[in-house]
């Protein structure tokens, strides 16, 4: 199963999160990495450009533009460079980027730049719009609301 990858420092986006996707019955795994550190040991980023196998390609990378010892936009850069990773998707959450930020995250090719306060909800509708269905799982059970989700993707 595809999970996504969370590194947000504010455990309020995690939840939030995390509660969107219990809400649309989506059962993939999410992973939240509070600093670039935890984020690089579990996507198995080394120094020597390796990817290692601590974690299956991720269907989405989310990552806060600001962190206490980097940025999102660090990993951005990462990722987008690395042969393994640089086709997933990754959003870039800000808070009061400047111009400058905005512009920089865009050039690096994130998927979608969202506010901190819309994460939960609009986060699932961008990954639905990447028609990425895999990224999109059921939780067993009734299929209610995960209808509607899957017949999204």
């Amino acid at each position: 199963m595809t999970s996504y990858v969370l590194q947000v420092g504010d455990p309020r986006m995690y939840q939030a999160v995390r509660r969107a996707c219990d809400e649309a019955g989506l059962a993939n795994p999410l992973s939240r990495c509070q600093d670039l550190d935890e984020t690089h040991r579990l996507l198995g980023l080394r120094s020597s450009g390796q990817r290692g196998e601590q974690l299956a390609s991720p269907a989405v990378i989310v990552v806060d533009l600001r962190l206490g010892d980097g940025t999102g936009l660090d990993l951005l850069r990462e990722v987008r460079t690395h042969l393994g990773l640089r086709r997933t998707p990754v959003v870039v959450v800000g808070h009061d980027a400047s111009d400058e930020e905005i512009t920089e995250v865009h050039r690096w090719g994130r998927a979608a730049y969202l506010s901190a306060a819309m994460i939960g909800h609009t986060l699932l509708d961008v990954v639905r719009d990447m028609h990425l269905p895999w990224s999109l799982e059921a939780a067993p059970g009734p299929t209610g609301a995960v209808g509607a989700v899957g017949a999204a993707s």
